[in-house]
């Protein structure tokens, strides 16, 4: 395996007035390829394991269960990438070294407990009975242990060594499907089953990710409260929450929609077509979390000629994984989704057909939103995704009573290519030739 120097004082835990810094020893940046290899197998398997859930649901429940399940989701992600603050991207990216690992871990705890109270509330709030109020509570539970893992793994990303971040996944991924898929077998309880989720993670967050964290940081804290810190880092990042917030709503609002139309049954179908082409969001997450830390040396050193080429071949990559999801969902679709789940799914395979599309164009967005995360102009991305939720919640009051699943899915469509295009114009606004330094 190979090996990447670090310096003697871990770069990122010096106080902050003391300037700006990058690295004091240069370390080996291992190539993209093998970085986009760890990370596609470490979010491969956390991606699958994510719709095998939804396969096992599918496969021994109900429709309606699927959509209870799909329900809570609906619920929870939206919050907790509000309180998350996509504070691992922020650490990542970090190339000036502004924050040391003890501000990112205090403040994603905090972030965390605020995130449980939230849904909680919310629940009953809504009046949502009993199970799906506990249902919600444990999911929130195991969103909050593995974004304390993510941390650790936005420091391995940050010195580019995602084999150990692709490890964490890995070990997550098959040992939580393994005991949800048992679990449920043996109780048919969504809520014992998703109970499980939460401790694995723990589990590999105790044994494995402070593990290689401390190799790293050596003899830096791991956690540490500094609240004029901690409160800089929070607005700083609060961009990012919201920008997360609005993208999980973009999801969200459809299957709101649906439930509301038409119940939790057509949800059920629709949030398990929504999960086949999830291969390709994997790949694409992989890849740019790969490049994510050198697009940022990158801007922050002024070479906007190697970003800008950097860019064009991941916005091309997506182009392209698009178009062969949408022929596979085109050829093959019915017979795919009879073989996944049962018959009932493969009826709706115009829909899966739309999703696919959908895929392809949301895969150019993303990839030009980790561009915009890179350069660390933020605020702009906000006014990208309230475009993009504004259609979608538009589309959805319009289509869904109307089309029901295709509604939700041409929703979607619409709401991509919204995002594709004014991300596009935000990035471009960003590279315009000026006088950048590293220092700047």
């Amino acid at each position: 395996m190979e090996s990447i120097t670090q310096p003697s004082c871990t770069a990122g835990d010096q106080p902050e007035d003391r300037g700006l810094r990058h690295d004091p020893v240069p370390h080996a940046s291992p190539p993209i390829r093998r970085n986009f290899s760890w990370l596609l197998l470490g979010n491969g398997a956390f991606s699958l394991a994510q719709w095998g859930r939804i396969a096992v649901l599918a496969k021994l429940a109900t429709p309606a269960l699927v959509g209870q399940y799909a329900l809570a989701l609906a619920l929870v992600s939206p919050i907790f990438m509000l309180t998350n603050l996509q504070l691992s991207a922020v650490e990542a990216t970090d190339a000036r070294h502004r924050y040391g690992f003890a501000d990112f871990a205090t403040l994603r705890l905090l972030c965390s407990g605020l995130a449980l109270l939230l849904a909680s509330a919310l629940t009953f709030f809504l009046h949502w009975n009993h199970s799906l109020r506990l249902l919600v509570f444990v999911l929130t539970l195991s969103l909050a242990a593995d974004s304390l893992c993510d941390i650790c793994g936005g420091l391995q990303q940050k010195h580019e060594r995602m084999d150990r971040l692709g490890i964490s996944l890995l070990m997550r991924a098959l040992i939580s499907f393994a005991f949800f898929a048992v679990i449920f077998r043996q109780t048919h309880s969504v809520i014992a089953a998703v109970a499980a989720l939460p401790a694995v993670s723990l589990v590999v967050l105790l044994t494995w990710d402070l593990s290689m964290a401390k190799r790293v940081l050596r003899d830096a804290p791991l956690l540490a409260w500094q609240a004029r810190r901690l409160g800089r880092l929070a607005l700083f990042s609060l961009p990012l929450g919201i920008i997360m917030m609005l993208i999980s709503l973009n999801v969200s609002i459809p299957r709101y929609a649906l439930m509301r139309n038409s119940g939790s049954a057509e949800l059920g179908i629709f949030a398990s077509l929504s999960y086949v082409v999830m291969a390709l969001s994997l790949v694409i997450t992989g890849l740019g979390q790969s490049v994510s830390p050198r697009l940022s040396r990158f801007y922050a050193q002024g070479d906007l000629r190697r970003f800008r080429e950097l860019m064009f071949r991941l916005c091309a990559t997506g182009a392209l994984l698009g178009l062969v999801s949408l022929s596979v969902a085109a050829l093959v679709g019915r017979p795919l989704l009879a073989l996944i789940y049962r018959p009932e799914y493969a009826a709706h395979v115009n829909v899966f057909v739309v999703l696919a599309a959908t895929s392809g164009v949301a895969a150019v967005a993303s990839f030009l939103g980790f561009g915009i995360t890179a350069a660390h102009v933020f605020r702009y991305q906000v006014w990208t995704m309230l475009a993009a939720v504004s259609t979608t919640a538009i589309a959805s009051f319009i289509l869904v009573p109307r089309l029901h699943a295709m509604g939700a899915a041409i929703s979607l469509l619409i709401s991509s290519l919204v995002q594709t295009s004014i991300a596009a114009a935000i990035l471009h606004r960003a590279l315009r030739p000026r006088a950048l330094t590293p220092s700047s």
